[in-house]
């Protein structure tokens, strides 16, 4: 051990000089540090809250928009089903008012018909009668006397002016 000697004097003037580095390190370093540490530490917890809100709020208006979704899709749903219905209902009115009219049709169809089949009835009884009038005229000329004619005409007149 004769190669290592100690020298005391500059032994302790490195002991002190440690010592007054350490006591400003702490009291002008450390402090300020650890503070700043501190600050950063709360900025950190705070971005973190702030996340987990903005997190939290944007699921909340994600399962607002779904409920809105959902929403749109039940009512969209039901504006089909009632646009079903009163076409539905439409076209019920539509055949029933169709069926209205063909009857309407078919009913004045039936009585152009009566008063046509009338009107020619009406005639054929006419020249009906004018045929035999004319007819017994020509008989009743070449058989019978004035006044026979005139009664036996009048009495066919009389009788087709009764069926009318």
């Amino acid at each position: 051990m004769e190669g290592i000697s100690l020298d005391y004097h500059a032994f302790f003037f490195q002991v002190l000089n440690f010592g007054v580095l350490l006591f400003l390190l702490t009291r002008f370093l450390h402090k300020p540090i650890v503070k700043l540490l501190d600050e950063r530490r709360a900025e950190i917890e705070a971005s973190l809250k702030a996340a987990e809100r903005a997190r939290d709020a944007v699921a909340k208006q994600e399962e607002e928009q779904q409920k809105i979704v959902h929403a749109a899709r039940i009512e969209a749903h039901d504006i089909v089903e009632t646009a079903r219905k009163q076409a539905a209902e439409l076209a019920e009115r539509m055949h029933k008012d169709a069926e209205a009219k063909a009857a309407v049709v078919m009913t004045q169809a039936e009585q152009d018909i009566a008063q046509q089949k009338a009107r020619i009835q009406e005639d054929v009884r006419g020249e009906v009668a004018q045929l035999i009038l004319q007819t017994t005229t020509k008989v009743l000329d070449n058989q019978i006397d004035d006044s026979t004619k005139k009664h036996h005409l009048e009495t066919i007149v009389t009788t087709l002016g009764g069926e009318r």
